[in-house]
């Protein structure tokens, strides 16, 4: 979930004073907050630094929290990450032969 809503009204932020730094409108903007619509990789860095400029101090994490972390979810069980590599599977250099 989003926290553009919480970290711009904990910084006194305007919705209208955020919108025109970041080149939306005020209506696109709360639909931003609400879930409504999603904002690009592009925007959602610009919403970032306009927070920052406006004085919210957050980082990207703070304000689009990864949805994929799990490890932020108490219920759910923390097991190996996918992407670690499996040393069953390693291939020795020296076994492989290059063809050119």
């Amino acid at each position: 979930m989003q926290q553009i809503r919480n970290i711009r009204e904990s910084a006194g932020i305007s919705v209208k004073a955020l919108s025109q730094i970041i080149g939306t409108d005020v209506s696109t903007f709360y639909h931003y907050e609400t879930g409504r619509r999603t904002p690009d990789f592009n925007q959602c860095w610009k919403i970032v630094n306009a927070l920052n400029r406006l004085g919210a101090q957050c980082s990207f994490a703070d304000v689009f929290p990864n949805p994929l972390d799990i490890s932020a979810d108490d219920s759910v069980a923390t097991s190996k990450p996918v992407c670690e590599p499996d040393a069953s599977k390693h291939i020795e250099v020296s076994t492989v032969t290059a063809c050119y």
